[in-house]
């Protein structure tokens, strides 16, 4: 039978050839649920509705319309509701597996909260780099010492004493690439589309609700993002190499440049000066500890 025959209409034909398929796929689908079925009554009730769908396909002709319809409203949805909880549940059984330094494991896919130590964090924010892992030192500057950049610009810029939440909020802003092992720039997220943004939000969720971080503000947001962009234009010229007008030009930042590392002031060292992954572990967890005591946080 083609859609092009005479002797039934073109409407006709596909309302036929849907039905079949719908036919055709209530046949796999019935199979498939036989062969996992339990018991002899289970087993009994699918054959005869094999039996019944075989039954149903050897009589169905192109100009019964009725019986088309039928079929079509029958097993149509039936077939599609099995579809649709069989996707859910492959979903909801896939796993991305990652060894922690501790030993522990997560599942960056369906994250635990409670996975992972404040070490495990500060560790794996330690190895994890910025800037593509490009430098103009010795070693690359990592995810946990710009965290503590951004923290200690903001602390400089704000008026008076930011609380321990907010700076709980500026040390995590970037937690959840620790766990993805690199630095996503917004560009390149964009490309990677909606599963790896998926994947980052439900980290950055996992992390909010294990810290009890609360939603930006907005005004606090704003403050946050300039800290950010100020950031990242200097690390541009300071530690990876970029000249000021590249950074403006190539990179689209268009932020002012700090001259002084901020965080000499508190830590020493050469300014500007990538830190030693132990170091910049070290510095972040004792960060970490000290914000969650004051957060009443409990340490893990």
């Amino acid at each position: 039978m083609t859609g092009n025959d005479p002797r039934w209409s073109q409407d006709q034909s596909i309302a036929f050839e849907a039905a079949a398929d719908c036919l055709a796929h209530a046949r796999a689908v019935w199979t498939e649920k036989l062969e996992g079925a339990g018991t002899a009554h289970e087993r009994a009730e699918l054959e005869a509705d094999l039996a019944l769908i075989a039954t149903t396909r050897r009589h169905l002709t192109v100009h019964d319309e009725q019986a088309v319809a039928a079929v079509r409203a029958s097993y149509g949805p039936k077939v599609r509701r099995y579809v649709e909880a069989s996707q859910a549940r492959r979903a909801g059984q896939q796993r991305a597996w990652m060894r922690l330094p501790s030993g522990a494991h997560l599942d960056l896919i369906n994250p635990d909260p409670q996975a992972w130590s404040d070490s495990d964090l500060a560790v794996r924010l330690s190895r994890t780099y910025r800037w593509g892992g490009e430098s103009a030192w010795p070693i690359p500057l990592s995810v946990a010492q710009h965290s503590l950049l951004v923290l200690e610009l903001r602390r400089q810029a704000a008026p008076a004493a930011l609380t321990p939440m907010d700076e709980l909020m500026e040390l995590l802003h970037d937690a959840e690439e620790g766990f993805l092992g690199f630095d996503c720039i917004a560009p390149l997220k964009a490309v990677l589309g909606e599963a790896f943004k998926g994947v980052a939000d439900n980290l950055m969720a996992a992390i909010a609700k294990r810290y009890g971080l609360e939603p930006w503000r907005a005004d606090a947001y704003a403050l946050h993002k300039r800290a950010d962009i100020a950031a990242a234009a200097s690390e541009a010229i300071h530690c990876i190499g970029w000249s000021r007008g590249e950074v403006r030009e190539v990179l689209g930042i268009d932020a002012p440049f700090i001259e002084a590392d901020p965080l000499t002031a508190r830590y020493g060292g050469t300014a500007w000066e990538p830190w030693d992954g132990n170091v910049a572990a070290s510095r972040f967890l004792a960060e970490l500890g000290r914000l969650s005591a004051f957060t009443g946080l409990p340490r893990k």
